[in-house]
């Protein structure tokens, strides 16, 4: 089978509306960069309502959802994927394209057994926390009503905690539990997402977990505990703290710092990797540690400028936590934690314990960063990383 001949196949498959009653699913992988484009993981192709098709895009943080017209369909088989799964309700096409290449073809038994309804334009997402029930959680957090709808104002917060869950059942430890689990959230401020977590984990998932949130401020310490009796949460606790003067009674599993302020966030790294946590998720918020610091002399045209100098710092700082997460033995990924549109502060640190030494070319990709901008961040003394100042 040659190059264009496969093309062909899955452009029949397509484009041809007498195919489109058989058509279930095309799933394309291996798909090569793109010029100016993202790099997908996966796209995934299947019919929806009014003659156009449903795409998904799947890349590494992200997972989008758009509709296409036929021709946007076709165009897709431009792309440089190497893998190609075609299903219909007749059969399956597997097509792969070797590196030289080699275009080799396989067809098979349908691998379901009949073509599904075809997706609605606005299917309801699933949330973890649903808004459209009663919940006593959200609505003692003043985001559902007592009727069980989401207020409008708390909409941005309703998303940000549903998000966040779905970030957080996707560590090991909570999608497939080994035992009880201790989890820990620093600065932890009015708690929505500690209680959002704890809620979900206890009395939805019905896992054994305990949870504990720390703060400086003792005002908020207080309200939280309260909240927390009204609910009736045995397991959840709150303690007045500085981040870095806290010592946990148990080391924790999981450790959270969810818009903790500047040098904040670092301590609880710290904290995190000190008591060797199998994972960590921290979403920074103000930092301002790194801005008068950075120094690079090709980057003039950026750093003469305030706002894009603390942009910058703020990429840089994250940079380097998640580097010094590397040379502390995680895997760390940055990654959108929630949408813009509902809140500027949307990048998180996702990280999971792999080994106690370094990552393969950590302490060089390290060594590289702060050589390129001349700064000495707070983490690297807070974690002990050695020769820190």
């Amino acid at each position: 089978m040659t190059s264009e001949s496969h093309i062909q196949r899955l452009r029949e498959a397509i484009g041809d509306p007498a195919q489109r009653s058989t058509f279930v699913q095309l799933v394309l992988t291996e798909i090569g960069p793109t010029p100016g484009g993202p790099a997908y993981e996966k796209i995934r192709v299947r019919p929806a309502p009014a003659g156009v098709w449903q795409v998904n895009y799947f890349t590494a943080t992200q997972h989008i959802t758009k509709n296409a017209s036929t021709d946007e369909a076709l165009q897709l088989l431009s792309l440089p994927f190497r893998r190609a799964h075609l299903q219909t309700t007749g059969g399956d096409v597997h097509i792969r394209i070797t590196k030289k290449g080699k275009v080799l073809h396989s067809e098979g038994r349908p691998s379901v057994p009949q073509r599904p309804a075809e997706i609605e334009h606005d299917r309801i997402r699933q949330y973890r926390l649903p808004g459209d029930r009663p919940n006593a959680l959200l609505q003692a957090l003043g985001i559902q009503t007592r009727a069980g709808q989401v207020r409008s104002a708390r909409r941005g917060k309703f998303h940000q905690i549903n998000q966040f869950l779905d970030i957080l059942a996707s560590l090991p430890d909570v999608a497939a539990p080994r035992g009880g689990l201790r989890i820990i959230d620093c600065g932890c401020g009015a708690a929505y997402l500690t209680f959002a977590a704890h809620h979900y984990l206890r009395e939805v998932r019905g896992l054994d977990v305990r949870t504990v949130g720390i703060d400086a401020n003792a005002e908020l310490i207080g309200k939280c505990s309260e909240l927390r009796d009204r609910l009736g949460y045995e397991h959840l606790s709150f303690e007045h703290s500085r981040i870095g003067e806290f010592s946990p009674a148990a080391a924790p599993h999981i450790v959270l710092s969810l818009h903790a302020c500047d040098t904040a966030t670092d301590e609880a790294i710290a904290l995190g990797v000190r008591w060797k946590a199998r994972a960590i998720l921290a979403a920074p918020c103000c930092q301002h540690e790194l801005r008068d610091q950075l120094e690079n002399e090709s980057m003039h045209a950026i750093l003469r400028h305030g706002v894009l100098k603390g942009r910058l710092a703020d990429l840089v700082t994250d940079a380097a936590r998640a580097a010094v997460l590397r040379v502390m033995g995680y895997r760390c990924d940055a990654i959108e934690f929630v949408s813009p549109e509902h809140t500027g502060k949307n990048i998180m640190l996702r990280a999971e314990r792999r080994s106690s030494k370094p990552l393969p070319g950590a302490v060089e990709d390290y060594a590289a960063l702060k050589q390129a901008w001349h700064i000495s961040p707070a983490i690297e003394r807070l974690v002990g990383l050695p020769g820190a100042p």
